[in-house]
């Protein structure tokens, strides 16, 4: 179970409506739930696993929100404006501390399925994380002690 701090204001049916229009259909269910319940903010705990990719691990530092008061943090801001999103039916719903992100898909082939994309690969590929929004919450962990920084290293 994740915890969110730092989550925007409450947002209203309405305000999800003018996503679902920019995206030109509905939100996946659990997604739609989880910006009523949050709107965005940063999870505890953070870390999360991606198979495929060469680094196997990153955090989700933040889900994005609607009307988000950083604007590199909003759905939108981030739909207009990360490269091949709009075109690919994206929608970017966090990035890792690391600049990169997760979308979920909504084009009806693929329709929920989230993904991750590491910017530093151009174009950045796509790494499947999980089959819908719900998984992927649910494979959100802690770090294991292994994974945490060291103080006492030089």
């Amino acid at each position: 179970m994740i915890n969110m701090t730092e989550s925007e204001r409450t947002i209203s049916e309405d305000e999800l409506s003018r996503v679902e229009e920019a995206i030109d259909g509905p939100l996946p269910k659990c997604y739609r739930a989880f910006l009523l319940a949050h709107n965005g903010g940063r999870p505890q705990p953070n870390v999360i696993d991606i198979d495929d990719w060469e680094f196997r691990t990153t955090d989700v530092n933040v889900f994005y929100a609607i009307d988000d008061s950083v604007e590199s943090c909003d759905i939108l801001w981030n739909l207009q404006n990360l490269e091949g999103c709009k075109e690919n039916k994206l929608l970017p719903i966090a990035s890792d501390s690391g600049a990169n992100s997760f979308a979920l898909v909504i084009a009806p082939e693929c329709y929920g399925q989230v993904y991750y994309f590491d910017a530093r690969e151009i174009p950045p590929r796509p790494y499947l994380v999980a089959k819908d929004f719900s998984e992927f919450l649910s494979k959100i962990r802690d770090a294991t002690p292994d994974e945490l920084p060291n103080p006492d290293a030089d």
